[in-house]
Order: structure tokens, then sequence, then C-alpha cells
């Protein structure tokens, strides 16, 4: 099964990329974390909710994790602008590789943006839980806490 999954990932980073680097992200997102890590957690336990201790979220802290990701945003920002002149004096074959990926990765429509907002905020993270929730955290806990933590 990991064979075929690595086939349909390998087959979608050729296809895909021409094609848009989100669609292909996205791709890549759902084949190498997501369908792996349901897969896993299906086989392991038998009931993929039950593996993934899925549980519902208060709205209190929903509204929590919100501002904070926000606060996040805008810190990262200024921290952006604030080592940009540092970067740009000693490392100057940097600034140009830098301003040609934000030109490649700056949504160029409506769309493009949604889209953006979709894969690098919803689906990634979304797709990350999955698999250290799923596979790592339930392999790490057999072991016991102690040992759990220190890996």
């Amino acid at each position: 099964m990991l064979c075929v999954v690595s086939g349909l990932y390998v087959v979608s980073q050729l296809f895909l990329t021409e094609v848009s680097i989100l669609g292909s992200t996205a791709a890549g997102q759902v084949l190498s974390f997501l369908v792996p890590s349901l897969l896993y957690a299906k086989w392991k336990s038998g009931a993929v909710k039950e593996a993934l201790r899925l549980r519902p979220v208060a709205g209190g802290i929903w509204w929590r994790v919100a501002l904070l990701a926000l606060t996040f945003v805008g810190v990262g920002d200024l921290l952006q602008q604030a080592t940009h002149p540092v970067i740009a004096r000693y490392f100057t074959d940097f600034i140009p590789a830098q301003e040609a990926m934000m030109e490649i990765l700056t949504p160029k429509s409506a769309a493009g943006l949604v889209g953006s907002l979709v894969v690098v905020g919803l689906l990634a993270p979304f797709c990350e839980e999955v698999l250290f929730r799923g596979a790592f955290q339930g392999s790490l806990e057999q072991r016991g806490p102690v040992r759990a933590i220190l890996a």
C-alpha cells in the first residue's frame, strides 16, 4: 500500500507542479501525510476516530487560537522587516533568491489567496496533526510517558 501511495505522490508532483504550486502542495500533503496516516490508524486499531483521539473543542478556545495566530502573524512580519537589513548586508546572495520565492508564492488573485490560505493554513496543519496523532503519538505512548517525552 505504501508503494501505491508513494507512486501517486510522485505522479502528482510530476503533473501538478507545472499546473500550480498549490495543487502540487495539496496533493503532496494529502498523499504523503493524510492517506498513509489514516491507513495506518485504521490498520493499527480498526477505528480511526479512536486512534486519532478526536474530541470537540470549546468555542472559547477557537477565539483564543485565532487571536494568538493573528498575533504571531504580525510578530513574524515585524521580525522579517527588522531582520531584512541585516540579511541584505551580510547575506547578499540570499535577497534575490528570497525575492524570487516571494514572487512565485505571492497569490495573483483572490482565488489564489483563498487557495493559499486553505492549503497552507488549513490542509497542511490538519494533515500534520493526523500524522502525529495517528501514527507517532500512539506508538510513543506504548513505550511509556517518560520515553515518549524523551523521544
